[in-house]
């Protein structure tokens, strides 16, 4: 089940993930896709062009395996992640359209993220990825939604009732 939206606000922290991978599916592997950029979180996803995969199993990493990501069209993007069998994206910033595409083909993502690859898959490990330390520099709010991770954006403005106003 999807989000209606791609950007919103969830109800439980990150540690959904796990339970619902669960409830998703009898295969005990988790495969998550990285997007990575010098060992880091790749800080956008559009024009990412390696790509860590993980496999967890029963709380440990099994195997891990690097990709290229082409440069493409947002729609072969999508096709690459289903290609690799991805399950679980984790990226930093990431277009609307693009994460809705993915989401579209069953794959959940966990966008504005930022850090380094090692400490974002003991995260992921150990149900910490809602850290304040892996939210990417001026984002907050982090809430998991079926199918999505989504945030806002500190200080950012939205439109209630044709006016401004500052989100707190």
């Amino acid at each position: 089940m999807h989000a209606p939206s791609g950007r919103g606000y969830g109800t439980s922290g990150a540690r959904s993930w796990f339970s619902m991978k669960r409830q998703d599916s009898a295969e005990s592997r988790t495969r998550a896709t990285l997007a990575v950029w010098q060992d880091r979180v790749a800080p956008l996803f559009d024009v990412a062009q390696q790509l860590l995969l993980v496999e967890f199993e029963s709380g440990r990493i099994v195997r891990e395996q690097r990709a290229s990501m082409p440069d493409v069209p947002a729609a072969s993007k999508a096709i690459r992640l289903v290609e690799l069998g991805t399950q679980l994206l984790i990226c930093g910033a990431i277009s609307e359209a693009l994460q809705s595409l993915i989401m579209a083909h069953g794959i959940r993502v966990m966008p504005f993220l930022a850090g380094d690859i090692t400490e974002i898959e003991q995260a992921l490990l150990s149900d910490s990825l809602d850290l304040p330390k892996f939210a990417m520099p001026g984002w907050r709010k982090r809430r998991w939604m079926p199918g999505a991770f989504v945030g806002c954006p500190t200080g950012s403005e939205r439109r209630i009732g044709g006016r401004n106003t500052q989100d707190r």
